[in-house]
């Protein structure tokens, strides 16, 4: 006999499923949140799945053997077939799925539902894009209509950040606008490779500024574990101050080549047979000398569909007031992505590009130290309908 308590807990997660039809998210962790969100009855959260080390806890088991396994064919086809379906996508060498996977499991029993399971590996390997098509075709049909009320819920919280005016800015510096704006709306920091609000990835920019945006970082690989401090030792340049540091700051493209150093020439070349886009290094005169940093399609592909499915481009008008910066909220766009395919292409003619900045600190307890603010992929605004559909809201 349940108590009291017990009984309202279940009836909200029974008026969940019931509102609910199918909620995933694709990406190396889970596609499990509403599960995640269900677990919470009980008070309880999930293991980050490290140690204190921060190395990964092997003392938890990946057992997904009461799971029901399926294809990419078979979970695409959940779209379409009426009720609430789970589905979790992970693979054993992730630590976070590691330590998820029990917590599915104590789900599955308490609440003796069905959790379809698909490998992360056979998914991207074989049925990655027929899976993203029905992901695609029902994203704002009924299965994720909750993202359609919390682009609606964004811009009425932009609405009211923008009746404030001028705000002054809680960090100095040219990532301000984008910090203050994420405080406004009451969101705490972090260095997640997620959406930042509710699903929605949010970019900012100053409204006068035809600056790049960055879509996400990533860095190179190659034949060594720090492909990167590899390229800035070989190809990096002093910088004018601390002469005895290397700097690695360049814009590469596809479709010309970058001079880095004056001496050396960069290009992105996409391989589609290898799946992979390489940073090809050449010297002025155009001789080769090294095809080894790159990035698997499968990479950028799992970073453009976790992080960018939707995204808000927010504009502000930057001012000083008494020496201290000062932000005026004036302009959201809301946007949809098309597809990796589209991805590639822009990357290929050299819309998309990918900017090394790796510099020094200048000022304050590290200034002369190496200061790596990441490998991104950039594009420009006049260019975002190329990468996006553009929502109303």
């Amino acid at each position: 006999m349940k108590d009291n308590q017990t009984e309202a807990k279940l009836e909200r997660i029974d008026t969940k499923l019931r509102n609910l039809t199918f909620i995933v998210i694709l990406g190396f962790v889970v596609i499990a949140l509403l599960i995640i969100g269900l677990y919470f009855k009980d008070g309880k959260t999930i293991n980050s799945g490290t140690t204190n080390n921060g190395s990964q806890d092997t003392s938890v088991k990946y057992d997904v053997s009461k799971m029901k396994k399926v294809t990419g064919e078979e979970a695409a086809k959940l779209f379409d077939e009426k009720g609430t379906h789970f589905l979790y996508i992970g693979r054993s060498t992730c630590s976070v799925c590691v330590n998820l996977v029990p917590e599915l499991n104590t789900v599955l029993n308490d609440m003796a539902i069905t959790i379809n399971y698909s490998p992360l590996e056979q998914t991207f390997r074989t049925d990655y894009t027929l899976l993203m098509c029905y992901y695609n075709k029902h994203s704002l049909e009924g299965g994720l209509f909750m993202i359609t009320e919390e682009l609606k819920n964004l811009k009425k919280e932009f609405e009211r950040i923008k009746k404030m005016g001028y705000v002054k800015a809680t960090r100095m510096g040219y990532t301000g606008i984008g910090k203050t704006f994420e405080d406004l709306l009451g969101k705490k920091e972090d260095s997640l490779e997620l959406p930042d609000y509710k699903g929605i990835e949010i970019k900012t920019k100053r409204g006068y500024t035809r600056c790049y945006t960055t879509l996400f970082g990533a860095t190179p690989k190659g034949k060594k574990e720090f492909e990167i401090k590899r390229l800035r030792s070989i190809y990096g340049y002093p910088d004018n101050v601390y002469r005895n540091q290397k700097l690695l700051h360049a814009s590469v493209q596809a479709n010309c080549s970058t001079l880095v150093g004056n001496r050396y020439l960069f290009k992105l070349v996409v391989d589609y047979e290898e799946q992979k886009l390489f940073l090809l290094i050449t010297d002025k005169s155009m001789n080769f000398i090294e095809k080894k940093s790159y990035w698997t399609f499968d990479v950028l592909r799992e970073k453009l569909n976790r992080k960018l499915q939707y995204m808000a481009l927010v504009k502000a008008w930057p001012n000083k007031i008494n020496g201290e910066d000062y932000y005026k909220y004036y302009d959201i766009d809301f946007y949809k992505l098309k597809g990796f395919e589209d991805f590639i292409k822009l990357i290929e003619d050299g819309t998309i590009r990918v900017t090394f900045k790796i510099g020094i600190f200048k000022k304050g307890e590290r200034a002369g130290e190496l200061h790596d603010r990441g490998t991104s992929f950039e594009i420009q605004e006049i260019d975002m309908l190329k990468l996006f559909d553009k929502i109303d809201i």
